[in-house]
This record gives C-alpha cells, sequence and structure tokens, in this order.
C-alpha cells in the first residue's frame, strides 16, 4: 500500500512540475533602429559629439568617432533648442 502512495504522490508531482508555465528571462536584444546622422555640437564650438536617430529623435553621444553602440542608456536626446542652436561639425 505504501509503494502505491508513494508512486501516486510521484505522479502528481511530476504533472504539477509539467503543467507549470515557465517563466524565462529576458535576453536582451541588440541594440537596432540607430543610424548614425553625423558629428555635432549644441553649443556651436568643440568638441563635437557623435550623433545618431533612434525613435524619431536624435541622440548625442560621446566624442565623435568614440561611439562604439549607441543606446538609450549611453547616450541621450537632444532638445529642439540644442538642434536650432547647434552646428554640425564637418
Amino acid at each position: 500500500m505504501k509503494i502505491r502512495h508513494a508512486f501516486l504522490f510521484l505522479s502528481m508531482l511530476l504533472l504539477l512540475t509539467a503543467a507549470a508555465p515557465r517563466t524565462e528571462k529576458p535576453v536582451p536584444q541588440q541594440t537596432s533602429g540607430w543610424s548614425f546622422a553625423g558629428c555635432f555640437s549644441p553649443t556651436r564650438s568643440l568638441p563635437c559629439y557623435d550623433t545618431y536617430s533612434h525613435n524619431g529623435a536624435y541622440w548625442i553621444c560621446k566624442e565623435c568617432g568614440t561611439t562604439k553602440q549607441p543606446s538609450e542608456n549611453r547616450c541621450r536626446p537632444l532638445s529642439s533648442y540644442q538642434l536650432a542652436n547647434g552646428a554640425w561639425c564637418s
């Protein structure tokens, strides 16, 4: 009788663990949708910064030529005021 109960218990346990929804950690996605727009200076003087367009906005990152992988954590959005009063570097 004890074997039957142990077998029944293990079977139920197996069914419960097999039917449980699995929650996996999200895998970080590679940055996409970033387009290099050029080098820009928000103050019309040096230094110039790498500038990218992303999601309809311009984002300023590190000094020109040094940004490896732009992202919203590594860059900041440019305001319309900065775009109107800054200068694109050649």
